[in-house]
């Protein structure tokens, strides 16, 4: 005989490569009556949700690490467009020139922030994804 465990219905034991459940009923006039039922394709089954339900968590796992990372990535070289517009913006070393500078200075620097405020709300999400 291989396994065995105990459940709620009776006695499970694995012969060779098949499942049994064994349940004991009593009979009127005081016998024994053992009821044996593979069980095999119920031990497959759950033995593959649990296969499926790892695989998801490993990726689930693999998609907030990944989103992390990416985030990182992505946040560090827009900070320095977001910090160079700023600087374009408000002319530290001097005037740009013409006004139609400024307009593209202030869609550049705009459009950096909304990148930001992007990738700060998917790393929200991913954080709260973690934590449930």
């Amino acid at each position: 005989m291989g396994e065995s465990s105990q459940s709620l219905e009776g006695a499970e034991f694995q012969v060779t490569d098949r499942w049994i459940r064994s349940r004991e009923r009593h009979a009127q006039d005081g016998g024994v009556i053992m009821v044996l039922t593979y069980i095999t394709s119920e031990k497959h089954a759950a033995g593959l949700l649990i296969d499926a339900r790892d695989s998801a968590m490993l990726a689930d796992r693999a998609k907030s690490e990944f989103l992390a990372n990416m985030t990182h990535e992505l946040r560090t070289p827009l900070k320095a467009v977001i910090g160079f517009a700023e600087v374009l913006r408000d002319e530290l070393y001097g005037p740009l020139g013409s006004a139609e500078y400024q307009d593209f200075v202030a869609d550049i620097y705009d459009s950096g922030r909304h990148l930001l405020a992007v990738i700060d709300d998917i790393l929200d999400l991913s954080k709260i994804e973690v934590a449930a």
